[in-house]
């Protein structure tokens, strides 16, 4: 069994997905070219109602709808429509052989059979969701489905049983121009009208082209589908006729982005990791940006979640013109975890909640602190904060434990009271009194290679009726940094 996807008038739909605030009454053309003497290429239903054909040329088509929206052909436009359609196919079946540019022949026969009829109907609302409306035909060979998706409205299922195969308009099977002029003059309808015509007349009056639609319509001829590579760039980009200024309305863009890029990369089995985001600014700068995603995904909720609160910190000096979206695939996997392994139990809550401390007190002030390679005491770093937890690893060790040092962050600053060079009274707020035994000094300093150099004389004090403490010098001053025990 085979499936035919067809779109209609692809290039109007291409470059109507592409505003989604036109209305679905309003007539709509699209242009061959942008030239004076344009011709439309193709009209909607609705102008169709008024008299708007292809072939007319733009003044034509005005004179008869003044209403009538034109848009010129949007290579653009089609390849984002014609990624959509492509995913959308993938979906059914990895077999897809892209027939023409409005027309997708997808091989089933490794569908499972009780399913297919109900996995192909779902791909009509699954493409009007991103702003196609398909039409579907299922029959036991190609071209049979290409007939079915000519007359389908919007869902048409041609078997064996030749009933309904035989009912459809002859025009369905694409004859020459000629052929139809002359099959119209004989009366011939239907493709059952044709196919009930003797063989011999058809090869004597029509030639070779007829023999070779007559053969189809009786037997039908099974092939290999020339099946279209995967996608190896996924990249979706809009451009706006008209500024955008509000968060709202680039957000509803980007949803619709990222809706058909997530689609794109799960119909091929793929996922982000990363993703650049670039928008064009009305004097033609450039705001880029590019996210190491949390954890690997094709989900466009997430997606989504994290751009929008990226962008509500996010201001312009001018309006936007166009926004892309570029996404680093690689292969989907799922993730086990291993019963003594330590993770992060949701990487992509951990992530937005990173993105909204970001923008509360900057990049410069989020991450994970890690000890600096100095001597430099309470010396850090912030670091990226990793999804994944390496393992700690304990190593024994025979030395004996010694007295804990509790720190007083910050050090609380002192008089010290000097007999000599060695401290034998202090006084502060919190402690105060005598000295009854000191070790030290030590020495310290470091990075006296630039201007963040320092250096300091350590002590350990005991203090009578309080205990044992940490006292330092530095600058001529001196504190009190912790307390032993």
């Amino acid at each position: 069994m085979y499936a035919a996807i067809r779109i209609p008038d692809f290039n109007l739909q291409a470059c109507l997905r592409q505003r989604p605030d036109t209305a679905p009454d309003q007539p709509a053309a699209v242009l061959k070219e942008q030239t004076r003497h344009a011709v439309v290429h193709q009209a909607n239903a609705a102008a169709r109602r008024h008299g708007v054909i292809a072939g007319q040329t733009a003044n034509q088509a005005l004179a008869r709808c003044a209403d009538l929206t034109l848009f010129y052909l949007d290579p653009k436009a089609d390849a984002s429509a014609s990624s959509v359609l492509f995913g959308a196919a993938l979906s059914l079946s990895p077999s897809v052989e892209i027939t023409s540019q409005d027309l997708l022949t997808v091989d089933l026969s490794g569908h499972p059979s009780a399913k297919r009829t109900a996995a192909s109907r779902a791909l009509i609302p699954l493409l009007a969701s991103h702003g196609l409306e398909a039409r579907i035909g299922l029959a036991p060979a190609p071209d049979w489905a290409h007939y079915a998706a000519y007359c389908a409205q919007p869902f048409l299922e041609i078997t064996r049983d030749r009933t309904a195969f035989d009912a459809l308009p002859i025009d369905a099977a694409r004859p020459s121009d000629n052929m139809l002029r002359i099959l119209a003059s004989w009366g011939i309808r239907t493709i059952g009208a044709f196919a009930g015509l003797p063989r011999q007349g058809i090869g004597e009056r029509l030639g070779q082209e007829g023999l070779a639609l007559w053969d189809t319509l009786h037997s039908p001829r099974h092939r290999l589908l020339k099946q279209a590579p995967l996608p190896t760039v996924f990249e979706e980009s809009l451009e706006f006729d008209t500024r955008l200024e509000s968060l709202d309305a680039l957000l509803f863009s980007i949803r619709r982005i990222l809706d058909s890029l997530c689609l794109s990369l799960s119909s091929c089995g793929k996922s982000a990791r990363a993703i650049r985001f670039d928008l064009t600014l009305e004097d033609h700068n450039h705001y880029r940006r590019s996210f190491r995603l949390p954890e690997a995904t094709s989900d466009a909720n997430r997606l989504f979640s994290l751009l929008s609160t990226h962008l509500e910190q996010v201001k312009t000096d001018c309006g936007i013109t166009a926004v892309s979206i570029r996404a680093s695939p690689t292969d989907a996997h799922a993730r086990q975890l291993l019963l003594f392994q330590q993770s992060i139990a949701d990487p992509w809550k951990l992530g937005q909640t990173l993105s909204e401390l970001t923008g509360l007190v900057g990049s410069d002030n989020i991450g994970s602190p890690r000890l600096r390679d100095t001597y430099r005491p309470d010396a850090f770093q912030l670091v990226p904060l990793q999804t994944d937890l390496d393992p700690v690893e304990t190593t024994p060790t025979d030395l004996p434990n010694p007295l804990p040092l509790r720190r007083m962050r910050p050090p609380i600053p002192i008089r010290v009271t000097l007999n000599g060079k060695i401290p034998v009274h202090i006084q502060s707020p919190e402690i105060s009194g005598k000295i009854r035994d000191v070790r030290g000094p030590w020495l310290q300093s470091g990075d006296w290679w630039d201007s963040a150099s320092w250096q300091r004389t350590e002590w350990d004090v005991s203090i009578e009726e309080h205990g044992l403490f940490r006292i330092f010098s530095t600058h001529q001053r001196w504190f009190l940094e912790g307390s032993y025990g």
